[in-house]
């Protein structure tokens, strides 16, 4: 298995939560490769200060393609981990955090069943420079992690499929996600322990979420000014 990149990142982020202490209500974790828009924080702070029980948010991410920034697409309730924000409190029952891939989809689940709501703020976008899977080769193996991880957090099958086909439109390596996951599967892999958090996990890959975000992403991203 290719090496965890999961685990170096949740170590840094925990190390800056122990280092920042409890004196901030809302701590924010940005990637090295992003650019957000001046009032990016502003925004974010702005919709926490709105909803009490906000417990994670982020603005949408746009990734080049064609030399046009386009807006990421997404099949599920998802709060980019690249430009993300954490209400303090919230942050303090999820820790300390899983120290591997996937880590960022079990914090949001988690999140949710301790009563929080997750929010992607459409209307605030970020810049993401590098491709999902760009710094772990183009060799495949990066999307067979993908595929262990999807396993490891409770993933419906039906969905890993869906997911495979969508990352294969742009690279074809990506189905090896459902050799991943099989592989784990066949291997009675293990998966995540709390099985509240996996249900979670699993209720939000239903197709009346699906079909929902597919609305939401058929809209146009209009008043984006990315001078801003």
């Amino acid at each position: 298995m290719p090496p965890d990149r999961g685990a170096p990142v949740v170590r840094a982020f925990e190390a800056g939560i122990q280092h920042l202490g409890k004196a901030h209500p809302t701590i924010m974790k940005v990637d090295a490769d992003v650019t957000l828009a001046s009032d990016y924080a502003q925004r974010t702070l702005e919709a926490f200060a709105q909803d009490t029980r906000l417990g994670i948010a982020s603005g949408a991410c746009y990734e080049e393609r064609g030399g046009e920034w386009r807006r990421r697409s997404i099949t599920s309730e998802i709060v980019w981990c690249a430009a993300r924000a954490y209400r303090q409190v919230c942050l303090e029952q999820l820790l300390p955090l899983e120290k591997r891939l996937g880590w960022d989809t079990i914090d949001i689940a988690k999140a949710r069943v301790n009563g929080w709501k997750t929010r992607l703020i459409a209307g605030i976008p970020f810049r993401h420079f590098r491709l999902e899977g760009e710094r772990d080769g183009a060799d495949g193996a990066a999307w067979e992690n993908t595929g262990r991880s999807c396993y490891f957090l409770g993933y419906r099958p039906s969905y890993v499929l869906l997911r495979a086909i969508g990352r294969a439109r742009e690279d074809r390596q990506a189905l090896r996600i459902v050799s991943g996951y099989v592989k784990e599967f066949l291997g009675r892999g293990a998966q995540y322990g709390d099985a509240r958090v996996r249900r979670n996990i699993r209720e939000y890959q239903r197709l009346r979420y699906l079909f929902r975000r597919i609305e939401e992403l058929n809209e146009a991203d209009s008043g984006i000014d990315w001078t801003r």
